[in-house]
């Protein structure tokens, strides 16, 4: 049961660090909101704590999590490289956001 918390674990943490890291690109440096603390400095500070508890997971877990993460990417390239509908909400996009 400890691996399996560990996994569930591993991926929880890498979510909450792409939302931090998320958070510093979206508001302050797209939107050019310049809220210190809010865009920037506590983003920063959950990301470090989180990268700190993600790396003192045992080793198997990270083993594991990294190969599902993989096998999830492999997944999602697979799945939408044949999706119309993908790609029609990367058309749209391009569309909508013609200056990213």
């Amino acid at each position: 049961m400890g691996l399996i918390s560990e996994i569930i674990t591993f991926g929880a943490l890498f979510g909450f660090i792409c939302v931090n890291i998320s958070v510093v690109v979206h508001y302050f440096f797209k939107k050019k909101e310049r809220r210190i603390f809010a865009n920037l400095i506590f983003p920063v500070i959950g990301a470090v704590v989180c990268t700190y508890i993600w790396f003192s997971l045992s080793l198997t877990s990270k083993i594991v999590g990294f190969c599902w993460l993989v096998i999830g990417i492999i997944y999602l390239i697979v799945r939408s490289a044949g999706s119309a509908d993908f790609k029609a909400l990367l058309e749209k996009n391009a569309l909508m956001n013609p200056d990213q």
